[in-house]
């Protein structure tokens, strides 16, 4: 799927039907160096959208007929539709746009009413929206820049467990970047698709 040594795989997620869909980036991430492949169960490896720059968050409705993209320079997250039969994406357009004061969209998580959790690099936070792409809320992350992605888990999939990263900081600067952090949430997560094959 990658042959280029200077390329590698990214964020991913399952779709509904059982498909598995990555992103990848130039290590040096350059623009429009990446691509979103899907391997479908029998490990057939489509093509589902390119260029990409820095291919990141992927989740999908809780009816499968839409998927949310996060391309992280475009500041945006996109969202298209989904062919029920082969997880094809079509029909592109901005769902949520972030402010470039806020940082950058990173990863992503999804709850069950489907509201995006998105993690902002260089902002220090997770920002909530709503299913209409409403902000409801900001997660700040304390004492860390780089937040990284985020993911539902525990007792009923109502403890959001969220990623920091250390990249290009000094030992003496934000002592926790790279931990892991959870905050409880008032609304559950997603059940999470798994791959068919």
């Amino acid at each position: 799927m990658v042959e280029d040594p200077a390329v590698r795989t990214n964020d991913g997620g399952c779709d509904p039907l059982g498909g598995f869909v990555i992103g990848t980036m130039s290590y040096d991430e350059r623009p429009n160096g990446g691509v979103v492949y899907r391997v479908t169960p029998d490990r057939r490896v489509t093509e589902v959208l390119a260029p990409v720059s820095i291919s990141n968050g992927v989740q999908w409705s809780a009816d499968g007929t839409r998927v949310f993209y996060i391309d992280t320079p475009t500041r945006c997250v996109d969202v298209f539709d989904v062919d029920p039969r082969t997880g094809a994406w079509s029909r592109r357009r901005t769902h949520i746009r972030i402010e470039s004061a806020k940082g950058f969209p990173d990863g992503m998580a999804i709850d069950e009413e489907d509201g995006l959790w998105i993690a902002l690099w260089g902002g220090g936070a997770v920002n909530h929206y709503d299913k209409a792409g409403r902000l409801l809320e900001t997660i700040t992350v304390p004492g860390v820049s780089q937040v990284s992605s985020c993911a539902f888990g525990g007792e009923g999939l109502s403890v959001l467990y969220i990623t920091t990263s250390r990249k290009d900081l000094p030992a003496s600067q934000e002592p926790n970047a790279g931990a892991v952090f959870s905050v409880h949430t008032s609304i559950r997560g997603a059940p999470q698709a798994e791959f068919g094959g």
